[in-house]
């Protein structure tokens, strides 16, 4: 996944995330598969404080392993319904069951580097002689995939009615638990390692082991060892044949003089044709120039399809998509993203659809249809200034796109907060009222101040969203944020010699955004400030509730006058993790910073009559 800028021009990075989760929040992730859109509000919140934690420069993924002669990987792209993990979405629908497959030469000497173990047994030229009455083999197979299930196979002989052969299994080479056992003289053993292993719910397991036995058996042989690792495979990390001509490439790092055997097996099948793409779109119609605020992709459904990848890019030759909301799967011949400003105007854009059967099998693409978006752009310079007790919210029109004939306003607590007219759900937060203010025609609105206390205002965050004749949204722009803490309500100024005097004085509150911690519960909303208010000058008898700022107290005869008060306000984060947590350090060192570290004076004069 990556994200895009307001405009829909460039990437962002990192830091723009952190500071601002609404870019994250208007991103598919965890595709191509969508998966929904609260997904993306749980991957903002991975980008927080706790970032520099990850070291850079990951680019990709290995998984080595070592073969032994005699041993192979078969890659398979089918399953047998044998998986590691359950899933609380459902069954799995896409992986394959992969092997491990290892047939260790057993009348070769010396026997080394094939077993972990081998007492009492001796290679021979007919397999491993148990020399003495008893013999034990144990083989281990390590894998980077994840075990799910197995078999084990061999031939016991030589024996007498007195001997006993057996088969365990064992996950870390010390507790056995028996798969398989016989008495007699001869046997062909079959040793099913499923329930030993553990094929469901169990975490992941890259290393079991196989010991064959033989008790009072003298001069019995082990031979024909065969052990079938079942493996769990993504479909993404298997390699893949596309129908006509393949360059199939393979590298190893032995040095030493050595023989790989590469087949490659497939089944042609008839019985299934793909579905075949439709031919012309409903919405957007080829070459048409869209005027909505939330643009409806619509294809004709094609009949036996449960599923449809839709991409969009701004080349007609598709190479890459524009951004990961066009380029997903879905269930219905339609996709629509909930978010304003997903394209710009003045580009020229390109799509297409392939269908996919219930079965799994897909169709080929679609024609590519190209369409064009008008509507207006991100405002700009979007900030609060202040006059006098009063904070105006005001930007300048973008150049680009439609006139807008109006601003629509939102303010929020919550720092990088998505804007949102109605009722919602917010993780963390669950059912919200919508954070709309008002409309203007202006480029300012007067958001902060004793006379502001209208819905929306006096808030930490403000966002400006500009409409045009047709009522086309344009995208959200950055938020303004307000400084804090900031005192917005109008003091009481007048007091009376022995009637109780109240002032309850409020500031601007941030509940921080949704971020996680390694500490209890996780996502949560963190960085939520709190404040400590304290009285640096003023009349004996007035106090202070340090918590919640209410000034109270009674005065006496003494006081008759004008007194002059100074209440001290400071920043605090009752809330979060202890320096001690793992993420504790990350905040606790941003604490000294302006942006944490957060203090005003209020200041006024009450005066008090006899």
């Amino acid at each position: 996944v990556f994200f895009l800028d307001r405009e829909n021009r460039k990437p962002v990075s990192g830091d723009a995330l952190v500071r601002d989760h609404d870019l994250a929040r208007r991103e598919a992730c965890y595709g191509p598969t969508l998966c929904g859109w609260d997904a993306p509000y749980r991957n903002a919140a991975l980008f927080g404080i706790d970032d520099g934690r990850t070291a850079y420069g990951l680019l990709g993924h290995r998984m080595d392993y070592v073969l032994r002669p005699g041993e192979s990987m078969v890659f398979r792209w089918d399953n047998v319904g044998k998986y590691a993990y359950e899933r609380s979405e459902g069954p799995h629908r896409y992986y394959g069951n992969s092997k491990i497959v290892y047939e260790p030469a057993l009348t070769e000497g010396p026997f080394e580097g094939a077993a972990e173990s081998a007492e009492g047994y001796a290679p021979s030229a007919n397999g491993l002689v148990c020399a003495e009455g008893h013999g034990a083999l144990v083989i281990r197979t390590d894998t980077c995939y994840t075990i799910c299930g197995g078999t084990a196979t061999a031939v016991f002989s030589g024996g007498t009615d007195g001997t006993l052969f057996a088969i365990a299994s064992s996950l870390d080479g010390k507790e056995y638990t028996p798969v398989w056992r016989h008495s007699g003289q001869e046997a062909r053993a079959e040793a099913h390692l499923d329930e030993a292993l553990g094929l469901h719910g169990n975490p992941p397991r890259r290393t079991h082991y196989v010991r064959f036995s033989v008790e009072n058996g003298p001069g019995s042989v082990l031979a024909g060892i065969r052990i079938e690792t079942d493996i769990v495979a993504a479909p993404l990390a298997l390699p893949r044949l596309a129908t006509g001509t393949n360059q199939v490439e393979y590298t190893d790092t032995t040095a030493a003089p050595h023989e790989v055997l590469i087949t490659h097996e497939w089944i042609e099948c008839s019985s299934v044709v793909p579905p075949r793409p439709p031919e012309t779109p409903v919405s957007p119609a080829p070459h048409e120039i869209l005027r909505e605020t939330y643009v409806q992709f619509r294809w004709p459904s094609v009949p036996g399809c449960s599923g449809y990848h839709i991409r969009v890019s701004r080349r007609p030759d598709m190479r890459y998509a524009f951004r990961p909301n066009y380029d997903v799967v879905v269930p219905e011949n339609g996709h629509r993203v909930p978010w304003r400003g997903m394209f710009s105007p003045g580009e020229t854009y390109y799509w297409n659809v392939r269908p996919r059967l219930a079965s799994g099998v897909w169709g080929s693409w679609s024609p590519v249809w190209r369409f064009e978006w008008a509507g207006p752009m991100v405002p700009r310079g979007v900030r609060l200034t202040q006059e006098g007790d009063e904070f105006f919210l005001r930007w300048e029109p973008n150049p680009g796109g439609t006139r807008p004939v109006r601003y629509d306003v939102y303010g929020s607590d919550e720092r990088g907060f998505s804007v949102n007219r109605a009722f919602h759900e917010v993780p963390g937060l669950g059912t919200v009222p919508g954070n709309f203010v008002a409309s203007t025609t202006d480029t300012q609105l007067r958001v902060i101040g004793p006379a502001t206390d209208g819905p929306g205002m006096n808030r930490a965050y403000y966002r400006v969203v500009a409409v045009d004749a047709r009522g086309v949204e344009g995208c959200p722009s950055d938020f303004a944020e307000a400084p804090r803490p900031y005192v917005f309500t109008r003091p009481v100024g007048e007091a009376a010699v022995g009637q109780p005097y109240s002032y309850a004085l409020d500031t601007i509150r941030s509940i921080g955004d949704f971020q996680h911690r390694y500490d209890e519960p996780g996502h949560a909303y963190w960085e939520r400030e709190a404040y400590l208010f304290a009285i640096e000058r003023g009349p004996a008898w007035l106090h202070v509730d340090e918590a919640t700022g209410l000034l109270s107290g009674t005065p006496g005869a003494d006081g008759v006058g004008d007194a002059e008060v100074v209440v001290h306000v400071t920043t605090e984060y009752p809330a979060e993790v202890p320096v001690t947590a793992k993420s504790g350090e990350d905040f606790q060192n941003r604490r000294t910073r302006p942006d944490l570290k957060r203090e005003c004076r209020h200041r006024f004069v009450i005066h008090v009559a006899g």
